[in-house]
């Protein structure tokens, strides 16, 4: 089928990917029914990471080999030709900071199609701080580590957090004018992404599902002082589950004003120029670091939260 377009939606990392993609999995004959495939291939966990993942050169956590490239973009292409309507659909999180070099490979590879970039940045000390909680909370990550020990550079922490850079080199690629970009806040994750697609979405339902506050501060520093003591993940599992019940979600944040404003401060330049390239005004700036959902975590001591999490480990 000629003339087909190509929409790839790259992320961010926490802009709601996961969100949007089980969303395109489940509603796949609504998209069909308004012109968009989102097809099985490059497939793994209702997304295409897999091509991103060869483009990465990261292994498969299911099949622990690196994908090839080439039978990657095969695969994407047999799919775009079996396709029965004019749009095609791909998502993964893992392109937005793909290397420049990569990305022209891709733009190479897909040169026959009409290609559009679906682009969601976040707020950098949200992004930065989501970063580092889904990294604790996860008890198959090993990383246990303080967060003010990742200020000084933070964009080696939270790589997405180069916004300005990643969105350039996209932009270089395929064209500044086939850049869409969305600001994460400015409505849920899934609408926004239909919108940016020109679809109506009065005649599907979008769930309420993923639309959730952060975890307790509780529950993070408890599971960092867990795999400090390099517990098996799972009783770090049992532990996760036991702190979600005991400390209810809150708005409290592990960071200080203080600690967000220079976040802000560090990508603030860029962003705004960033910004200004869609003639769009920077929203991220530092004088609103204090415009965020809650105040400050006061941490208990190391000596209470290790009573505390004995107590779990009994429990559980």
């Amino acid at each position: 089928m000629g003339g087909q377009s190509l929409y790839i939606h790259i992320g961010a990392h926490k802009t709601g990917t996961t969100f949007i993609q089980i969303f395109f999995d489940r509603n796949r004959e609504w998209l069909q029914r308004h012109g968009f495939d989102y097809p099985q291939c490059c497939w793994l966990e209702s997304a295409q990471h897999r091509l991103a993942l060869a483009l990465k050169g990261l292994r498969d956590p299911d099949t622990g080999a690196v994908p090839a490239f080439d039978a990657e973009l095969a695969d994407l292409k047999a799919c775009i030709a079996e396709a029965a309507v004019p749009n095609i659909l791909i998502s993964s999180e893992e392109f937005f900071s793909l290397p420049r070099e990569a990305i022209a490979r891709l733009r190479d590879g897909l040169a026959e199609y009409d290609v559009h970039i679906l682009a969601f940045v976040r707020r950098p000390d949200r992004l930065f701080e989501s970063t580092y909680r889904e990294k604790v909370q996860n008890p198959g990550h090993p990383f246990y580590g303080e967060i003010d020990d990742y200020l000084a550079r933070p964009e080696d922490f939270a790589r997405d957090l180069n916004m300005p850079e990643h969105i350039g080199n996209w932009a270089d690629c395929f064209g500044q004018a086939n850049i869409h970009l969305a600001r994460f806040e400015d409505d849920g994750p899934v609408e926004t992404v239909l919108s940016m697609l020109g679809l109506d979405a009065s005649d599907v339902q979008i769930p309420a599902v993923g639309r959730y506050r952060s975890v307790s501060c509780q529950v993070i520093e408890l599971m960092r002082l867990a795999k400090a003591r390099k517990l098996d993940p799972g009783r770090l599992a049992d532990v996760k589950w036991a702190a979600y019940e005991e400390f209810p979600p809150d708005e409290k944040s592990l960071l200080s004003i203080g600690n967000r404003r220079a976040l802000l401060a560090r990508f603030e330049a860029g962003l705004t120029d960033m910004f200004s390239k869609f003639d769009m005004e920077n929203p991220y700036r530092k004088d609103m670091a204090r415009e965020f959902f809650g105040p400050k975590y006061r941490r208990a001591s190391d000596a209470r939260i290790a009573a505390q999490l004995e107590e779990f480990l009994q429990r559980c």
